[in-house]
């Protein structure tokens, strides 16, 4: 099981609704990159830690860290395409790879809170 699917199964619950552009609240904004900029965390504090931080300038970061120091990084461009968060990184990124990370998140907004659900992961986010 991914990374990413194993943090949208233990950590979140939703329904269809969330994935499909519903907001927590009638006056949450459609998705734009404004919206989006911030840190994001995910990981079990012990050999997965993953940070992905979006900047208002259209760029990311990424780096996942565990016990034995870093396993990935990448930087890049980022932007919303048909309301999805699109990662374009600068350097190697295979999926599925250890030390990768997924390139396309549906941005499912919950309540006051912003979850990024790899594309991928979207039908166990829904039925979890």
């Amino acid at each position: 099981m991914g990374v990413w699917r194993l943090l949208v199964l233990l950590l979140f619950t939703a329904c269809p609704a969330a994935l499909l552009g519903a907001s927590g609240s009638p006056d949450q904004p459609q998705n734009s990159l404004k919206a989006i900029v911030g840190d994001y965390y995910y990981g079990d504090g012990l050999g997965v830690n993953c940070y992905l931080v979006v900047k208002p300038e259209g760029r990311f970061t990424f780096m996942w860290r565990g016990c034995l120091g870093v396993y990935g990084q990448n930087q890049g461009d980022a932007k919303i395409v048909n309301d999805h968060l699109i990662l374009v990184p600068e350097q190697p990124n295979e999926s599925r790879s250890f030390g990768s990370t997924p390139t396309d998140f549906i941005p499912v907004h919950w309540g006051e809170r912003l979850y990024l659900v790899p594309k991928e992961a979207g039908k166990g986010f829904c039925t979890t």
